[in-house]
């Protein structure tokens, strides 16, 4: 099964007595996205260079937790040492608002009854160039919004030496500038690539 692009596994139906039952056996693990529950926003943690599952995303730097720290920094801006955030003014954007980790194979009653979490993963993709490959015939009020692509900038603004090429398609790749300077306010990240090295070998991060 392919969703948001990516390749995800799939499931077989359980069968007793010859008829098929509820439960899923799943062929790998479960994949989780962080979503906004009010403004009906995800982020997509290929796009930030690591995998989707919960230990996956768990403790890895500059990953989808520093992401969701960025959006919930309501006071941002107000104090040396705040985050630079002169683009997209995404920093302390999701304050307030209701957050979860939704995992796709969550059922109806992982989140209270309204927000039905067993439809929010199936929605998490880019309407309406997606949905045929979703499966989707949901309309586009119902779909949630990555923004992704407008919170990398503002991550490598505050992490000299952090590059991760918004233009990649897929799972990408998580570069790190050894002279971190160049990455910061106007720069347009016209570096020849063997100048970079890749995160995990630099920081020697278990990704």
């Amino acid at each position: 099964m392919i969703r948001n692009g990516y390749v995800y596994e799939d499931w077989i139906l359980n069968k007793t007595n010859g008829n098929h039952n509820n439960t899923k056996e799943k062929l790998m693990g479960q994949y989780h996205l962080t979503v906004n529950l009010d403004k009906k926003e995800f982020l997509m943690p290929h796009k930030l260079g690591i995998g989707l599952k919960l230990m996956e995303q768990h403790g890895i730097p500059y990953g989808t937790p520093d992401a969701l720290f960025m959006l919930l920094a309501c006071s941002n801006g107000k104090g040396s040492g705040d985050f630079i955030d002169n683009q997209n003014k995404l920093c302390g954007s999701w304050a307030g608002d209701r957050i979860a980790v939704v995992g796709d194979y969550a059922d109806k009653d992982s989140l209270p009854m309204m927000f039905g979490a067993d439809s929010i993963y199936k929605l998490c993709h880019t309407y309406p160039l997606d949905c045929n490959s979703e499966e989707c015939t949901a309309d586009a009020s119902s779909h949630y919004l990555d923004i992704t692509d407008m919170i990398i900038p503002v991550m490598m603004m505050n992490v000299p030496g952090l590059y991760i090429n918004t233009n990649e398609i897929g799972w990408r790749k998580r570069e790190y500038i050894p002279n971190g300077n160049l990455v910061g306010p106007g720069w347009d990240g016209d570096m020849e690539s063997d100048t970079r090295q890749s995160l995990d070998t630099h920081l020697d991060l278990p990704f």
